[in-house]
């Protein structure tokens, strides 16, 4: 934990000893890098910021499953200072808007030579709700271009305004994901699929979801699998296929774009705030 002076001074952690340079396990092998993260001076830190990164490090040795760089981490809506913890302990931490996260390449100490080779330090940067949304339905290499540009740092500040409120934020990131598309193929979406009837999402923000999925993948011919988030079903939707199939796994396959065939019919369904959509074969 070193404080960092200047005119926005922070606290950087570092974890050490969780690359395979520091300390030579078998478990560890191929993992070169370790993880940062950084937090504006004065804000509380214990215990939840170590217990966060050391929560990142269980996870990926547990899992196989690395944290790369430009990697994207949900958190199903719990806030960065409570996820290593237990519910019952959940009040005992500070709060934080933050309910997820993107992985770079840390803007300070970017690689560290040691005698036994290079590691990257990878900063992991806490992301709000609707930032999240943002992500996953376009670019999380995209979106962290944009943060370098207003927060060259990479801070996580625990209760700071969403970065789409900046009307000047908001219209970059829009602008990118009106002419690119999205890169994302696979997404968490506020759905239930009941037999041919998908019932739609209940609130504003998780209908301008599912259409920005739908709009960034099947707008620009590419596949997208929405999966619901209420574990209720899959919804596989293919430009190159016609009408409604079945598909692997018990998902739905959903044919056409978003001006002709079942895509359109749930993408004028989610626009229009319709409780649900069936589709028929």
């Amino acid at each position: 934990m070193v404080e960092v002076p200047g005119p926005q001074p922070y606290t950087l952690l570092v974890t050490y000893g969780f690359s395979h340079v520091l300390s030579p396990e078998a478990f560890r092998e191929g993992l070169r890098h370790e993880y940062s993260l950084a937090v504006p001076h004065g804000v509380p830190l214990s215990p939840w910021a170590d217990a966060f990164l050391r929560h990142q490090c269980r996870y990926v040795l547990t899992q196989g499953a690395d944290i790369r760089v430009n990697d994207c981490v949900p958190f199903r809506g719990v806030p960065m200072t409570r996820l290593p913890f237990q519910p019952a302990h959940h009040a005992m931490m500070p709060d934080s808007s933050l309910v997820g996260m993107l992985a770079t390449v840390d803007p300070v100490l970017g690689r560290v030579p040691t005698p036994h080779g290079d590691i990257e330090v990878r900063r992991l940067v806490g992301i709000d709700a609707r930032e999240l949304d943002r992500v996953e339905t376009w670019s999380a290499a995209g979106f962290l271009e944009a943060l370098w540009n207003v927060d060259p740092l990479m801070r996580s500040p625990l209760m700071r305004p969403s970065w789409m409120d900046d009307e000047r934020f908001r219209r970059t990131v829009d602008a990118r994901f009106e002419a690119e598309g999205s890169h994302v193929d696979a997404a968490l979406f506020d759905f239930a699929l009941q037999g041919a009837t998908v019932v739609l999402p209940g609130t504003p923000a998780g209908r301008e979801r599912l259409a920005n999925g739908l709009k960034g993948r099947v707008g620009f011919n590419r596949p997208l699998m929405a999966i619901s988030a209420r574990g209720a079903g899959q919804l596989v939707f293919d430009p190159s296929a016609n009408g409604v199939s079945p598909g692997p796994r018990g998902a739905l396959v959903v044919g056409g774009s978003l001006t002709h065939g079942p895509a359109a019919r749930v993408f004028e369904a989610v626009n229009a705030g319709a409780r649900s959509v069936t589709l028929t074969r």
